[in-house]
């Protein structure tokens, strides 16, 4: 009588064994490259919220200026 194998002594061909292996490696190359992709993004979006930042304050201090010579230049025309 043979004795049949129970269930997590059962051996599997080498084959198997690679492809396992494999499929594990494909996972680990897919996270990593998931994690890279997301630090890019996090990395872009931080660059793209200061760059917003800059125009918005350069903006902010044109707009400053024109009031400033306005303001001169009514000054000025008052004073004449």
């Amino acid at each position: 009588m043979t004795s049949t194998p129970t269930a997590g002594s059962q051996s599997f061909p080498p084959a198997v064994h690679e492809g396992i292996a494999r499929i594990r490696e494909q996972f680990k190359r897919d996270a990593a490259d998931r994690a890279r992709r997301q630090q890019e993004a996090t990395e872009r979006a931080q660059r793209e919220r200061e760059e917003t930042a800059a125009a918005g304050r350069k903006s902010m201090q044109g707009a400053i200026d024109l009031m400033n010579r306005i303001k001169v230049s009514r000054a000025r025309d008052r004073a004449t």
